[in-house]
């Protein structure tokens, strides 16, 4: 097993000199962002105001607000749940073989009724 990659403020404030870098000329970046609080180290959102990007974060225990989450859960459910691989190439290879199979089938039922569990009422 591979150590766990983690995700450290001064990271993220790399990230973020590489993202200024792309836009040169000043103008005000959004960033929409969840709540780690990497991303809300002092250094970071001091870096943030100084060089006109504003960051937006999403509200607290509402994953559901994010698109991206439907995608997660059938990962969830359809990779992870239940299953014991050998290692972290075999976990990769289930992965690819989801989403080459979620690209052909977008609009299968059982995609339909975890993202119909996900929506806003």
């Amino acid at each position: 097993m591979r150590p766990k990659k983690r995700k450290r403020w001064p990271d993220v404030l790399s990230f973020l000199r590489w993202l200024r870098k792309q836009y040169p000329d000043g103008r005000r970046i959004y960033l929409v962002l969840d709540n780690l609080s990497t991303h809300k180290k002092k250094e970071v959102v001091d870096w943030c105001k100084a060089n006109n990007i504003k960051m937006v974060f999403t509200a607290t225990y509402a994953s559901w607000m994010n698109r991206i989450e439907c995608h997660f859960t059938g990962v969830k459910r359809f990779v992870i749940n239940n299953s014991d691989y050998p290692d972290h190439e075999a976990i990769e290879k289930a992965m690819e073989k989801y989403v080459r199979w979620r690209n052909r089938n977008p609009n299968h039922k059982k995609l339909r009724k975890i993202e119909n569990t996900r929506r806003i009422l």
